[in-house]
């Protein structure tokens, strides 16, 4: 028997067609992580199916471990939005493919799905490479690496001074006392990951996020 359930929000991911009125949907949504549906739909509506898409859904199974079907209602265009724009397109694009890549099923990604809806709303703004910077950092740090802004490095218990660095090698984040003498070995840590660091911080974010994969792909 099907649960009954209320219309949850997502984001699609992919849409692959199956048949003339069938596609297997992938989709990201807050209380689920990534799932995916078949979903039934007439060629009049099949321009809804768009990657980056906003929908609310309900996904019938008759058995838990069963894909089901999904049946929507489309809430937000968001790639006829970008339709015309190359650049927010291309964005989109790399967004999808990476949250299909590292999110896992049936796991709540809610801080990282508000994110995510904030981000593709705005992928037409002049600064959206620093959005797509955090999008990544934001998506490491729901997968368990991230910097750790508590615990870091400091010359003692004494040591009141900022946070201000971090150490290439290990990933620690460092105070700016203990940091002193060595700072051309460290990388400054940006003002927006609570750091003190105001220029360049996208591609601050962007080197912080390489050090985070290598520290993934290492462990």
């Amino acid at each position: 028997m099907e649960k009954s359930q209320s219309f949850k929000q997502a984001i699609i991911l992919n849409v692959n067609y199956t048949g003339a009125n069938m596609a297997l949907v992938t989709i990201f949504c807050e209380h689920t992580g990534l799932n995916k549906g078949i979903v039934k739909i007439a060629k009049k509506r099949q321009a809804e199916l768009q990657k980056g898409n906003i929908i609310e859904y309900l996904h019938l199974k008759r058995q838990e471990d069963n894909l089901g079907t999904l049946k929507f209602n489309l809430l937000e265009q968001t790639f006829v939005k970008y339709f015309d724009n190359l650049t927010a397109i291309k964005n989109l694009n790399y967004i999808t493919k990476q949250l299909i890549k590292f999110l896992k099923q049936d796991i709540p990604q809610i801080t990282l799905f508000e994110s995510t809806l904030k981000l593709l709303r705005n992928l037409d703004i002049d600064n959206s490479d620093s959005l797509i910077a955090m999008f990544d950092y934001n998506l490491l740090k729901e997968m368990g690496y991230t910097l750790d802004t508590k615990n870091y490095l400091k010359v003692d218990d004494d040591d009141l001074s900022p946070i201000a660095y971090i150490s290439p090698r290990s990933c620690r984040v460092v105070s700016l006392n203990l940091a002193k003498g060595y700072e051309s070995k460290l990388l400054k840590l940006p003002k927006v990951l609570g750091g003190q660091e105001e220029e360049n911080q996208t591609q601050l974010i962007k080197q912080i996020n390489k050090l985070l994969l290598r520290n993934a792909l290492n462990s």
